[in-house]
């Protein structure tokens, strides 16, 4: 069989090393970036110092140029791709707690009120969730069927169907969902005797004096990991203190990771009514007050909420460190270390069968 070979007709070999570096040009780019820009970034240079690899002439300042050009390209169009995915995220986030909200306002039709923020057993202990009283309400008719309500949440049955959460209960955009946590609720009710969940019993909608509109039945909260199944949400006080912090480091809400930075300028909402809407942070405690309260004739209004070129955004992100540390290996492994094949002395591909003209030509 005929071996590849290049314009001198020179066989093309490639040396293990070589051959592993590109792997691992593959492998970098793909831990990196992801797996579908990483492998399009990996084989790009991949074939670039492949070609280095390969070449019987000497690369000059101007193939370096490229690679610099072909990589600050990269650290511009970057950004652009990764944002260009939040509005699909957010749609699929609000679609989540737009199902949740069909399921509980048809769990209210059939039994006259919405469900229990949880059901206790004999001595008043929490017992089971409202997201597992809801299931048959969101086709999961299988799953709670498999649910024991004769055990606890985390019982040796029901412990088996933690891994098992159907994805309304998970925001794509959540940390969790970035993590691998897959038994973790994106979305949480707010108990308290003035909200929509008065703890172990059910509320109706004539109970709702301020208006559907006008009153919060689920937020979206990332900072506790709470199983799907537990019967654990926020009660009113810790939700409060929540909704109305900017510390930077405990920002809570709906994310938006890009590569370097993660933001988080709000949170999606689920009203009384099945609207969603999108909450800035920055809003004052009373207005939340306001909002979470069903029946305590305090109606918010639209000079309760911050506008978005109010907000300082600044202090809405964090730096992603173990990004930053993956793209400087990027940097050194993949664009820096291939450097020396490029500035080698050339091989000479000059062959004369008068051994005398060369060494009269050297001298």
């Amino acid at each position: 069989m005929n071996q590849p070979t290049d314009e001198n007709n020179q066989p093309i070999q490639f040396r293990i090393v070589q051959l592993m570096y590109i792997i691992a040009v593959l492998s970098i780019s793909m831990a990196t970036f992801g797996t579908e820009l990483g492998l399009f970034v990996g084989t790009l240079f991949s074939c670039l110092w492949g070609g280095v690899f390969i070449s019987r002439t000497r690369l000059g300042p101007g193939f370096i140029a490229s690679i610099f050009m072909l990589f600050f390209l990269i650290g511009m169009i970057l950004p652009a791709l990764q944002g260009g995915r939040q509005p699909a995220r957010w749609l699929a986030c609000s679609h989540n707690m737009k199902q949740l909200g069909f399921g509980l306002h048809n769990y209210h039709d059939t039994y006259g009120s919405f469900p229990p923020a949880y059901i206790t057993d004999a001595n008043g202990k929490p017992m089971h969730s409202w997201r597992v009283l809801i299931l048959p309400f969101l086709e999961q008719e299988a799953l709670y069927k498999q649910y024991d309500f004769n055990e606890p949440w985390n019982g040796p049955n029901n412990s088996k169907l933690l891994n098992q959460m159907p994805k309304v209960f998970e925001c794509v955009s959540s940390d969790h969902h970035f993590h691998r946590l897959g038994s973790c609720t994106s979305y949480v009710a707010v108990v308290g005797p003035k909200t929509a969940w008065p703890e172990e019993t059910g509320s109706s909608l004539p109970e709702f004096t301020d208006g559907t509109s006008n009153t919060i039945l689920l937020i979206e909260s990332n900072e506790a990991c709470i199983p799907w199944l537990a019967p654990t949400d926020l009660n009113y006080d810790t939700a409060l203190a929540q909704l109305c912090s900017l510390e930077h480091e405990k920002l809570d809400g709906h994310q938006c990771p890009e590569f370097f930075y993660q933001y988080s300028i709000g949170r999606n909402v689920l009203k009384t009514d099945g609207s969603i809407e999108y909450m800035l942070h920055g809003i004052e405690r009373t207005a939340w007050e306001k909002l979470l309260g069903k029946s305590d004739g305090v109606i918010p209004n639209g000079d309760d909420y911050p506008r978005r070129y109010d907000l300082d955004e600044t202090n809405t992100s964090r730096l992603k460190i173990a990004n930053c540390v993956r793209f400087l290996f990027f940097v050194l492994i993949v664009v820096l270390l291939p450097l020396p094949w490029v500035w080698r002395k050339p091989v000479s591909t000059v062959v004369d069968s008068n051994p005398n003209e060369i060494d009269q030509e050297s001298a």
